[in-house]
């Protein structure tokens, strides 16, 4: 059916010949099958002299709609956007970890008169996953109720008689910073039950309402 008119050479924008067959230079723009349409229709002939197809249509094999490569692509898509999902309902705005500072583990302060202080140093990582400042308050649970006690600076005890004292709380996180802060935590030696004592911190983004507790151990001397 073709009349040789080279309108689809014409239009090509790579200057093929498409009548030869697919080739490196083709980018897929299929403008040479709307214009062959177009001088089939005027020539009152049947349209898609150029068109896609496959091996088995021009055979004239039924084509089959479900193949083992659609049904991978389907799965695939499914898997991926599955985890596109999960990624958006899991994201943390704020990540934090809790780190015990480098150095010894611990250090004692003696008082005369009174109990020995055992003093550990801990590090709040905080990371602003987001593009906004967060305001973050740090707070000690440690009574029954599972109550948080603002932590201040050294005037506010647990009701254990455990100290916790961070330089600055609460503080802001501007977008993208990642920052470490440092922890104080002062506990009589009364506290240690073979040599070791549990205390949960309660970090409190202002920003989102969202709080989150994390465990650490203190450690000081065996007795």
């Amino acid at each position: 059916d073709c009349v040789n008119c080279y309108r689809c050479v014409q239009v090509c924008p790579t200057g093929i010949d498409i009548r030869r067959g697919t080739q490196l230079e083709c980018i897929a723009c299929t403008a040479c099958i709307d214009a062959c349409d177009d001088v089939m229709t005027k020539t009152k002939r049947p349209t898609g002299l150029i068109r896609y197809t496959s091996e088995t249509e021009l055979k004239g094999k039924p084509w089959r709609r479900i193949r083992p490569r659609s049904i991978a692509s389907t799965l695939l898509f499914a898997i991926s956007l599955t985890g596109l999902i999960s990624f958006a309902v899991l994201h943390q705005p704020l990540g934090v970890a809790m780190l015990r500072a480098k150095g010894a583990p611990y250090d004692v302060i003696q008082s005369e008169g009174h109990e020995d202080v055992i003093v550990n140093r801990f590090q709040i990582e905080l990371s602003n996953q987001e593009e906004r400042i967060r305001e973050i308050e740090v707070s000690a649970v440690t009574d029954p109720a599972n109550l948080p006690t603002p932590v201040k600076g050294a005037t506010d005890p647990a009701p254990s008689g455990v100290t916790f004292v961070i330089a600055i709380n609460p503080l802001q996180l501007q977008p993208g910073e990642l920052r470490r802060v440092d922890m104080f935590v002062r506990a009589p030696r009364s506290v240690f039950h073979q040599g070791t004592s549990r205390y949960t911190v309660e970090i409190h983004d202002r920003s989102s309402g969202r709080r989150i507790q994390k465990e650490m151990t203190l450690v000081g001397p065996i007795f």
